[in-house]
């Protein structure tokens, strides 16, 4: 005889339609203890547990695999045959064929490449540094890599065309970057481990630089997004989860990392400090359209309403190569 489960999900922090911090002020003095775990469970009929097969809880792990993932796809030739066909622009990144293209890192990578592509065609640079803050195992250096092949017809690839430094605060993220991009000279591959807020890098010593959502849960989210904008000459590509509310405030996800919520009040006070750049407001992803609704302990679905996503370029440039509007108060 032969035994077949079939596995279903289930939430066990359904999302409440109000959320515990959602009036700003507790109801209650008592403390809560968060408990995060990872495991399968197998029910009876009866629907009681009678087996659970527990799951390796390390956020490490858990990012590993899915980043992985990414650069085995960006590595396939068919994606670079496809740039080469539609050419490397925004609507080349809807394809059926190649579902990864339609998420959130493609889109600003393509910023990135017209950004990479302006500096060496209008300032005449022929090596454009770029630094990756909570860059992984740099699957951005790969998806950039196609690109540039793909618009050079071959002439260009990123290894001559870049001079990357990523920071990241694993260890495993960071070897297994260095492994996968292990015949990169190591002066234009470069790899940090730190905090995301607690790095010593020089002013402008990057010509780029690219962040996408770790600035809001590192240590010091307000820190960190000001050492970016400083170590940045000529434009800085972030996504930052934000509230429309006046104030910024800080929650904790799901997996038990504190996060920090930035107002626009946030944002445009860093532009007070560096008035030689502006702030472009590229698109605005509500977080009601996430697909991982669940992902905050605490927040309830009118609140939700209230956050989501900016997709930012800070940047010196009079003429930025992209259209986007400038960040209004």
């Amino acid at each position: 005889m032969t035994v077949q489960f079939v596995l279903e999900p289930f939430d066990p922090c359904p999302l409440s339609r109000q959320g515990l911090l959602d009036g700003g002020t507790a109801s209650t003095t008592d403390l809560m203890a968060l408990d995060i775990q990872c495991k399968y469970l197998f029910l009876d009929e009866e629907g009681q547990v009678y087996h659970q097969y527990s799951l390796p809880t390390n956020a490490d792990i858990h990012n590993c695999a899915g980043y992985v993932d990414k650069v085995v796809k960006y590595r396939d030739p068919a994606l670079l045959h496809h740039f080469q066909t539609h050419g490397v622009k925004l609507a080349s990144l809807q394809s059926d064929a190649f579902p990864i293209l339609a998420s959130r890192s493609p889109q600003l990578d393509l910023i990135l490449f017209d950004l990479i592509r302006h500096l060496r065609i209008n300032l005449g640079l022929k090596r454009v540094s770029l630094f990756d803050l909570g860059c992984t195992v740099a699957e951005h250096w790969d998806l950039l890599d196609v690109m540039l092949q793909a618009a050079s017809a071959g002439k260009d690839h990123a290894a001559a065309v870049l001079s990357y430094c990523g920071l990241d605060k694993s260890v495993m993220l960071l070897t297994i970057a260095r492994l996968l991009h292990h015949e990169l000279a190591p002066e234009h591959f470069r790899l940090i481990k730190a905090d995301g807020s607690r790095f010593v890098i020089a002013d402008q010593e990057f010509d780029l630089s690219l962040s996408v959502g770790v600035i809001n849960h590192v240590a010091a989210p307000l820190l960190a997004l000001e050492k970016i904008i400083r170590a940045t000459r000529y434009a800085s590509v972030l996504a930052l989860w934000v509230t429309l509310e006046d104030q910024g405030f800080s929650a904790i996800v799901h997996s038990g990392l504190p996060f920090y919520f930035f107002s626009k009040k946030d944002i445009l006070s860093f532009q007070a400090l560096h008035p030689e750049g502006r702030f472009y407001l590229l698109n605005f992803i509500p977080e009601s359209d996430n697909p991982q609704e669940r992902s905050f302990i605490g927040i309830g679905q009118e609140r939700i309403k209230q956050l989501g996503c900016y997709h930012l370029v800070y940047t010196t440039l009079a003429q930025p190569p992209f259209a986007a509007d400038l960040l209004q108060p």
